[in-house]
């Protein structure tokens, strides 16, 4: 077996458990469906599309004619605000009502673009936008934001037009629970932060190690659980994207829009699903904890599937030749 193959259980303390890491799998026969690379026209309009500005939804209400960013109420949400009354068929299958607050948000008029070409002005506005919402959502009430995003019909997006998924819950989510939980318990076992520590391993060892600039940084984990994965963190501790100032926020889109840039430099048949976690609130943590963003980038299975190590080694050769 080749020295460059990674093969090994390593401990990921985010989680507290062990992850398999098997970077030999990536070059495994695939007789499986080969996904092929989609061909856009590129209209800016699509009179079927109900998020194109002026269209009518699926609900009956219209759009505004919007020329930037535009956010509603999820028409069909998986959460509600008023949603049905639960009821548990057996006291073994415990149920609770689906309450919570789901909205979209579209990022540019145009169809066909994508986060991925949009303008650094562009990307700037929607990233203050994700922090407004995540503001007001919080406001609400509710107890933790999640900000996602799919790009391409191969991981099952429903509607091509620029857009991303807000959900707001009632409760951590079990991921982020854990990691609250982990940050916890690293903290009372040796008084430093968790992250603090992940973030002094990467720059210590340099490899993975993408941008550290702007007020972020961005790194290949060691414990990356996807082929292609990257963490995103701020310098400094903030709870949620609402706590960041103007300018951390404008440097997470200039990072971002860098790193699109690159993943399209590596990749033309990239298909994407990227991820902002805003963390909840920790009740009695006595650590400030840095909110966590994961990018997470999945390819279509007729493009290379090499080990993570080749895809932050092709990542550094982009940014270098650029």
């Amino acid at each position: 077996m080749s020295l460059d193959v990674t093969w090994e259980q390593r401990w990921h303390p985010l989680l507290r458990r062990w992850v398999t890491i098997t970077s030999h799998r990536g070059g495994r026969p695939w007789v499986g469906q080969n996904a092929e690379p989609e061909h856009r026209e590129g209209a800016a309009f699509d009179a079927a599309c109900y998020l194109c500005p002026g269209n009518v939804r699926v609900s009956g209400l219209q759009n505004p004619d919007y020329s930037s960013i535009y956010c509603f109420d999820n028409d069909h949400p998986a959460l509600g605000k008023a949603p049905p009354a639960s009821e548990s068929p057996h006291p073994l299958y415990r149920s609770m009502e689906a309450s919570g607050q789901c909205r979209v948000m579209c990022y540019h008029p145009h169809h066909s673009r994508r986060l991925s070409e949009l303008e650094l002005h562009e990307m700037e506005q929607v990233v203050l936008s994700w922090a407004r919402q995540t503001k007001e959502l919080t406001a609400a009430g509710w107890e933790q934001v999640f900000i996602f995003e799919n790009n391409g019909s191969v991981v099952g997006v429903s509607n091509p037009h620029p857009h991303c998924q807000i959900y707001a819950f009632p409760f951590a989510v079990d991921a982020k629970q854990r990691e609250i939980e982990a940050a916890k318990a690293h903290y009372e076992e040796v008084k430093r932060s968790l992250f603090d520590e992940i973030i002094e391993a990467e720059r210590l060892d340099g490899r993975r190690m993408l941008l550290d600039e702007h007020d972020w940084t961005v790194f290949v984990p060691n414990i990356a659980q996807f082929q292609f994965e990257m963490m995103l963190v701020p310098h400094r501790f903030m709870s949620t994207l609402a706590e960041a100032t103007d300018a951390e926020l404008k440097g997470l889109a200039l990072r971002l829009e860098c790193l699109f840039s690159d993943l399209t430099g590596c990749w033309a048949k990239l298909r994407v699903i990227s991820s902002r976690f805003t963390k909840p609130q920790a009740h009695g943590c006595k650590q400030k904890r840095p909110a966590r963003i994961q990018l997470t980038c999945i390819f279509s299975h007729s493009c290379a599937r090499p080990p993570c190590k080749s895809f932050w080694q092709e990542l550094k050769r982009q940014q270098v030749s650029s």
